[in-house]
């Protein structure tokens, strides 16, 4: 029996990784504006978009590691590593999640924006610094 689609592609985002985001909501949290919901909405649309750009970097590092991961006991067990996302599905993710992410960062400000552009900038700096040192 071939496993639900769905729930594959959700392994691949990593999704249970997702509640480290919950980061973003700790300046209304503590300043008492939680339930502003101007800052709230803000905050929410941030933090998918983190969501996206973390499982960004999750699927990159994954089709990265691949050959590695495909020996490894446990990590083989993950979607790429055992064949049911394929390298170029993969890939296809990194390229829409990183794009839509980008752009869904120009509705808030600036800053915000820059932001996104260097946490993707960075992790792909260093999964390509990983993958050219063969660490």
């Amino acid at each position: 029996m071939k496993p639900n689609a769905l729930l594959i592609y959700l392994r691949v985002l990593r999704v249970n990784q997702w509640i480290k985001n919950f980061v973003i909501f700790t300046a209304i949290i503590f300043s008492g504006q939680l339930f502003n919901i101007d800052l709230f909405s803000s905050s929410f649309g941030a933090f998918l978009i983190f969501c996206l750009l973390s499982s960004t970097s999750y699927v990159l590092n994954d089709v990265i590691d691949y050959p590695y991961d495909r020996k490894h006991a446990i990590k083989k067990k993950r979607p790429i590593a055992s064949g049911l996302v394929s390298i170029p599905q993969a890939t296809f993710i990194v390229f829409v999640l990183t794009i839509v992410s980008l752009l869904l960062s120009n509705f808030f400000n600036f800053i915000f924006s820059t932001c996104t552009i260097f946490y993707s900038s960075t992790f792909f700096l260093l999964t390509l610094f990983k993958k050219i040192s063969g660490n």
